[in-house]
C-alpha cells in the first residue's frame, strides 16, 4: 500500500499542494486527472521523492 498523509508541497515559495491524504492499495490502477497547473506532476514527483514534501509523510 502507498499512503500519503497530510502531505503538502511548495515550489518557489508558492504552495501548490495542501494537505493531500490518499491510500492506494497494491495492484490498484489509478488515474491522476485535472486541469493544467492542478498539481498532477507535482504529486507524482512527491511520491517518487524528486520533490521534498512539507509536513505530512509518504509511506510504502
Amino acid at each position: 500500500m502507498l499512503s500519503l498523509e497530510n502531505i503538502s508541497a511548495n515550489i518557489a515559495g508558492i504552495s501548490v499542494l495542501r494537505s493531500i491524504t490518499v491510500q492506494l492499495m497494491r495492484g490498484s490502477i489509478v488515474a491522476v486527472v485535472g486541469r493544467n497547473g492542478a498539481g498532477k506532476t507535482t504529486l507524482l514527483r512527491l511520491i517518487m521523492g524528486f520533490l521534498p514534501g512539507h509536513g505530512g509523510r509518504v509511506l510504502l
